[in-house]
């Protein structure tokens, strides 16, 4: 088998569709190894967007099968190892935000009074549905 630098150079010259085997390939065998793989291909922005396409297309294909779950757990699992920090490439970080707002002036707390009705006090509730009278067959 080759090795991972040597999968990222040729899955770049591949085609959709024999991309999509490859892709496949791996996210069935579910390994370290495949994981090493997704780690090497998320380096490469444009090889890692063709294969996050890749691992739609095979969620795509099963759906619907009774494997669905399965194959639904093994992308998403490879769709973690590509988005996994992307400390390799040239991207401006988000900025830091604040844990804690702002220290307002003290408010004095407020009351809140709170009405409660007797249950003798309400009318009873209209029936909104007529009773119904059962007679026997004839009657």
């Amino acid at each position: 088998m080759p090795t991972t630098p040597d999968i990222v150079d040729q899955w770049l010259a591949l085609p959709r569709e024999a991309l999509v085997d490859e892709v496949r390939q791996i996210v069935k065998r579910n390994d370290a190894q495949a994981m090493r793989t997704f780690a090497a291909v998320r380096k490469d922005a444009v090889l890692s967007a063709k294969v996050r396409g890749a691992l739609s297309v095979v969620l795509a294909e099963a759906r619907g099968t009774r494997d669905e779950v399965m194959w639904t757990m093994w992308v998403n699992k490879a769709r973690r190892a590509l988005d996994v920090t992307d400390v390799g490439r040239d991207e401006v970080p988000a900025a830091p935000v604040a844990t804690e707002p702002p220290v307002a002036e003290a408010e004095e707390p407020r009351e809140i009074h709170l009405r409660q009705e007797r249950r003798g006090a309400r009318p009873p509730a209209a029936a909104s549905v007529p009773p119904v009278v059962f007679r026997a067959p004839g009657q």
